[in-house]
């Protein structure tokens, strides 16, 4: 069966975009039939292609672009994301304004996301990148009331090292002479090779949300929905960024020691300033938000190694990233539409009344914390090994960067872990508040139902990855790990497992057989108000933050002494206030700038007269 690829996951996602834009505003259910049925198209379409292999490219796209076996992967897992967001949101954004914009450019940002993984030609990726930047400033400028700031920087952050990109493919294109990714090979060895790679990776790293450039995704997160973060920021903003820092270091560049040592400095920086500031955010937005940061640092790592073991834990690292981070955010976003709040300080008790949600953010919690048997400890894992591995065949610098990475990356999954335990208790284990007192039932199963499905894959990612590496993921990236030690996740499982049930007939039986007398606590005669006597899982956290060694990063940080926004937002006020002293309005004074442009220009073209 031969069928046409770009028609299911490109054409058929932007046509059906484009024509919700048409609709009119008073439109009702068809914009949600639309992008279900596009998205399950696309969906089926990626699908087909990885398994079978029979969905070609035709003539004259088949020069422009290129399906391969990692691509048609990573076509399907966006398609995943998509299908799923697209099903949460139904319930989600059902009474929300801006519904349409959000359906069109959900399906015009998969339709990007496609062009970007498919393209082989410079000017096909370059477009295909835009259409995701653009597709992301309308999807959280739909959000809450204030969301325009955020929407605003995270466009000019992308827009500015977007145009970055230009100036290293337009490098790129000079170097090779060719258009074609899959016709360069360039060493990194030459200026102008090295400041084509540096353009491009910053671009890279920024879209993927890496420190310093990371400040648009909390940004973001403050006021878009968590459906617009789950399906960009935390999932295929990551995929693109990291897939193209990927292409970057092993098919178009071949990179030195300098550069390598860059990236890794690059990625502990990240794992550790964000999860450090993650740490005390009582917004269970910007928790997640700096987390997602976090993580990107570890996916930086990995390809930092530059050995088959490390590369391939980063990019295993990048899907478990995805699939968690979305169901994380996916899970704030059931917690917000029951409670009408993400202030970690006004929730808890939420368990029991959403099971479903509490036993798919647990999952997720534990797994980009890095605890087995989920899928984030075994790629953590494999980067770990493969910073070892470095840091015994390498050299002296090598040594001592991969020693201080290791420390740092597993310190941070420490910090993760704790962060986590902040977020669940205040959350789903604490007493009740006013806002929570009222939650009685579970959100609809069109939410639920893509939380669970994510947190199941979070599962069988970290049982049977050894099967995902050698029979999928190794093979189609053609990379060929060898591992120092194998980590037996099977007969954990069991472990566990039985560890769950015992505890569960443990605490059954204390149910069934209560010899213990219930009272209430005695207070003295005193009416019992249960605010007073909450214990909310925020206050140690604040004490963190006034500890005397990072008091003064998380004021700097607060004061966004640490934000590049922040930075060229002073320089351009700088630039506008010289020129503001030049524009005086004395007509001397513009006489005299005329009279020394005019000698300038006159120096210059005798310069070039003699030359000649």
């Amino acid at each position: 069966m031969d069928v046409n690829l770009l028609l299911p996951v490109i054409f058929i996602p932007a046509g059906a975009g484009l024509l919700i834009l048409l609709l009119p505003e008073r439109v009702k259910v068809v914009q949600e039939v639309i992008s279900f049925i596009a998205g399950s198209i696309m969906l089926a379409g990626t699908i087909y292609s990885f398994f079978f292999h029979t969905l070609p490219v035709p003539a004259p796209f088949n020069e422009v672009f290129r399906s391969t076996s990692f691509s048609s992967f990573l076509l399907m897992i966006a398609a995943g994301f998509g299908f799923f967001i697209t099903l949460y949101s139904i319930s989600y954004m059902w009474k929300k304004e801006r519904r349409r914009q959000f359906y069109a450019f959900l399906l015009l940002a998969l339709a990007g996301t496609a062009g970007v993984l498919l393209s082989d030609h410079i000017l096909a990726f370059l477009i295909s990148w835009e259409t995701v930047t653009l597709a992301l400033y309308f999807l959280i400028i739909g959000g809450e009331q204030g969301a325009q700031k955020g929407a605003t920087k995270s466009f000019i952050m992308l827009g500015a090292t977007d145009g970055l990109l230009l100036f290293g493919l337009a490098l790129l294109w000079q170097i090779s002479g060719k258009v074609l990714f899959s016709e360069m090979h360039i060493s990194t060895n030459t200026w102008i090779s090295g400041l084509s790679f540096t353009a491009l990776m910053i671009s890279a790293i920024t879209k993927a949300g890496a420190m310093p450039f990371h400040t648009w995704i909390p940004a973001s997160s403050e006021a878009a929905h968590p459906p617009a973060m789950a399906v960009l920021p935390a999932s295929l903003d990551k995929v693109l960024g990291i897939f193209f820092l990927f292409t970057l270091c092993n098919r178009i560049f071949v990179i030195g020691e300098g550069f390598q040592i860059a990236l890794l400095v690059i990625g502990c920086i990240t794992i550790i300033g964000a999860v450090l500031i993650a740490m005390v955010q009582h917004d269970l937005r910007k928790l997640l938000a700096y987390h997602t940061v976090s993580q990107v640092g570890y996916m930086i790592v990995g390809i930092g190694t530059l050995s088959p073991l490390g590369i391939l834990g980063g990019l295993f690292h990048m899907i478990n990233n995805s699939i968690y981070k979305s169901c994380l955010f996916l899970g704030s976003g059931a917690v917000g539409k029951k409670t009408g709040t993400f202030e970690l300080g006004k929730l808890g008790g939420l368990a029991k009344a959403m099971p479903f949600t509490f036993i798919a953010f647990l999952i997720a919690a534990l797994s980009i914390s890095g605890i087995p048997p989920f899928n984030g400890f075994v790629s953590k894992w494999m980067i770990y090994q493969a910073l070892l591995e470095s840091v015994k065949s390498g050299t002296l610098s090598m040594n001592i960067i991969g020693t201080i990475v290791f420390i740092v990356a597993m310190f941070g999954s420490a910090l993760t872990l704790a962060s986590f335990i902040k977020a669940l208790y205040s959350v789903f284990l604490g007493q009740k508040t006013e806002k929570t007192q009222t939650v009685l039932k579970e959100v609809s199963f069109a939410m639920w139902i893509p939380m669970m499905t994510l947190a199941s894959v979070c599962v069988l990612l970290g049982v049977f990855y050894l099967f995902f590496i050698r029979n999928i993921l190794g093979p189609i990236t053609g990379l060929t790990p060898v591992f120092p030690g194998v980590w037996e996740s099977s007969f954990a499982m069991v472990l566990i497992f039985t560890g769950f049930i015992i505890g569960l007939l443990i605490y059954l039986a204390g149910k069934i057989v209560r010899s213990s007398r219930v009272v209430e606590p005695y207070i003295g005669g005193e009416q019992e108000n249960p605010e007073v006597h909450r214990v909310p899982g925020t206050d140690f956290y604040t004490v963190i933050s006034n500890m005397p060694v990072l008091r003064n990063i998380y004021k700097g940080q607060a004061k966004e002494y640490l934000d590049p926004f922040e930075w060229f937002g002073k320089l351009g006020d700088w630039i506008i206030m010289i020129f503001k002293k030049i524009q005086n309005g004395l007509l001397p004074w513009y006489l005299s700038l005329s009279l020394i442009g005019l000698v300038i220009s006159l120096v210059l073209f005798l310069s070039f007269f003699i030359t000649f």
